[in-house]
């Protein structure tokens, strides 16, 4: 009976063994289950600078989200907004909080690429492409290039972008340049406006930019969401921005 109960014991402690074995080998091999050391892009600029507009939340918290800047900009259909975002930002739907609207702007101020995502392309968690669409992928037409082509140049390497001397902006005044009516403004030195921080600190952008090439990102936020509840986070957009760029370099699979 002894000898019996001591083989019965052995057995399951043999089968136990075992199980633990193959479940810490499939933990090691399975690229689903690997830990991942966070990872600054090597191209991205030091702070990523995220302009919100329309209604304010006084529950969305930017701690969440330490690489990036955020300023301010009232709804664009008040008459407070920059006139030249305005204007802009009516075509391109800046405000959009489902939408990342991307300006990468050289050390001279002048526009060197520019792009729009949609939340259905920010918001896979699957195959090859995850959470990578902020880089790799493009989607203005003829631009065929995508930001990733672009942040070595003017961030890393801080070229100037070429000025298109067709492009211009007099304030108070509708563009008349041929890529104004697609929102097009690669080529145009962004004329400065006012934003304003959390706390309603006004500051000029080309303050903000001081001189040096940055990545702005328009986009809004959801004025009647509760960003305090335990599943308000991760916001889809932001959290793309700040994740891809600054936290999962290089794209895990």
């Amino acid at each position: 009976m002894l000898n019996n109960n001591l083989n019965e014991r052995v057995m399951k402690a043999t089968k136990l063994f075992f199980l633990i074995s193959f479940f810490a080998f499939a933990s090691r091999s399975d690229p689903a289950n690997a830990k991942f050391t966070a990872k600054k892009y090597k191209h991205a600029p030091d702070k990523t600078i995220v302009i919100i507009i329309g209604p304010s939340n006084a529950t969305f918290n930017e701690s969440k989200f330490p690489h990036l800047k955020f300023y301010y900009l009232p709804e664009l259909k008040s008459g407070e907004a920059p006139d030249f975002i305005t204007r802009l930002g009516m075509k391109k739907d800046f405000d959009n909080p489902r939408l990342l609207n991307i300006l990468l702007i050289a050390g001279n101020g002048v526009v060197a690429y520019q792009n729009t995502y949609n939340q259905k392309m920010v918001t896979r968690y699957t195959g090859g492409d995850f959470q990578w669409s902020i880089l790799t992928k493009h989607l203005i037409t003829p631009d065929k290039k995508k930001l990733v082509d672009f942040l070595p140049t003017y961030i890393t390497k801080e070229k100037d972008a070429k000025a298109d001397k067709k492009k211009s902006y007099t304030g108070g005044e509708e563009p008349t340049f041929k890529d104004w009516e697609d929102g097009d403004i690669v080529g145009l030195e962004v004329p400065d406006f006012n934003v304003k921080t959390a706390g309603g600190e006004e500051v000029g952008i080309k303050d903000v930019l001081n001189g040096k090439a940055g990545l702005i990102i328009f986009t809004g936020i959801e004025e009647a969401q509760n960003y305090n509840t335990p599943n308000a986070y991760p916001l889809p957009m932001i959290w793309h921005i700040e994740n891809v760029l600054y936290n999962y370099y290089p794209p895990r699979k």
